[in-house]
């Protein structure tokens, strides 16, 4: 179910750990860190929207949309990016990816967003 409300999933392990550890805790974590976005759901076969949440040690973290090659090497699109309680819709090509940015991108269903964070 996080999954599906775009909820990046390192957050979602992360709150798999605290269900285990502590409810409460979980509940009051859960309520601050959950990612609220209007209905990025797209109903066209084979893609969906993945998202993703850039490390310190990432790749991406520091360069640009374009430079990422998102697109061109995984064929996903970045939609928008959450950063610092803000969000970034449609951002551009120049658009520079920092640590701890969101991004809700669109692709394969099978592409695993692992494979560049």
């Amino acid at each position: 179910m996080l999954a599906r409300m775009l909820v990046p999933r390192e957050d979602i392990k992360r709150l798999i750990g605290e269900v285990r550890g502590d409810w409460r805790r979980m509940a009051r974590t859960f309520a601050k860190d959950a990612t609220s976005v209007p209905d990025l759901r797209v109903d066209v076969p084979d893609l969906t929207t993945h998202t993703l949440r850039l490390t310190p040690s990432s790749p991406l973290a520091g360069t640009t949309i374009a430079g990422s090659r998102l697109r061109a090497e995984h064929g996903v699109t970045v939609l928008a990016i959450t950063r610092d309680g803000g969000a970034l819709g449609n951002p551009h090509g120049d658009t520079v990816l920092l640590a701890n940015d969101v991004l809700f991108v669109i692709g394969p269903v099978d592409w695993d967003p692992r494979t560049v964070a």
